[in-house]
């Protein structure tokens, strides 16, 4: 892991991604660890920092090579993004999902009903959260740590609280050979992302508080 330190009201934080995809020209993993990703129908424009990944909402996605690894309940992600979509189809910002018993996890946005819903499934139960308040056509970044059992979710570094929760949060397991995917469903063709996404950040440990604004203030 390559160290990163992040500048937050004049304090160095300490935040080391697993893996980092600025995507503002490519789909590089800027943080040294070699898991660079696949690009399918991508384009880039500028977004909230320089250019940005631009979505089509049908046959575009990122595919990570990241897919034996984070085989732990201790894992946090982050990402800006911006929908460009008022419709009701659950965009997907990011997800790994198995089938059967495998566990799941995903975040997707909601033009409609300008929501976050965040996922966690495994074969001891659900989780879903819903987070209110997220316009499209507007940037925000979400930060999700997960310790465990124990879930905190920031949004523009922020710890918020959900709108709706529904299940009992479990200890969370990916599936083996299933990769991480930015703005698509594994094993779908449908609920791709619609819009731009950048800086997206992946992390073997659970962020606290100050990283999560570290993230957000850089």
């Amino acid at each position: 892991m390559f160290g990163k330190r992040l500048i937050n009201a004049g304090v160095a934080v300490d935040v080391s991604p697993f893996a980092f995809y600025e995507l503002d020209s490519n789909v590089l993993d800027s943080s040294g660890n070699g898991y660079n990703g696949t690009a399918t129908d991508i384009t880039y424009a500028a977004g909230n920092f320089n250019n940005a990944a631009v979505f089509n909402g049908t046959s575009s996605f990122i595919d990570t090579p990241i897919d034996t690894e984070l085989q732990t309940s201790v894992f946090s992600y982050s990402a800006w993004f911006k929908s460009t979509t008022t419709d009701s189809t659950p965009r997907h910002i990011l997800a790994r999902y198995g089938l059967s018993s495998n566990a799941v996890f995903f975040a997707w946005h909601k033009g409609s009903t300008s929501t976050i819903e965040l996922g966690f499934y495994a074969a001891a139960g659900n989780f879903q959260q819903t987070f209110s308040g997220v316009s499209s056509n507007t940037w925000y970044n979400l930060t999700v740590s997960l310790d465990g059992a124990d879930i905190k979710v920031y949004i523009n570094g922020t710890l918020t609280t959900p709108s709706s929760t529904v299940g009992t949060m479990v200890a969370v397991r990916a599936s083996t050979s299933v990769p991480i995917l930015i703005g698509k469903l594994n094993l779908y063709t449908i609920w791709n992302w619609q819009g731009q996404i950048q800086k997206v950040r992946i992390y073997d440990y659970a962020l606290d508080a100050a990283q999560a604004l570290a993230i957000y203030n850089n």
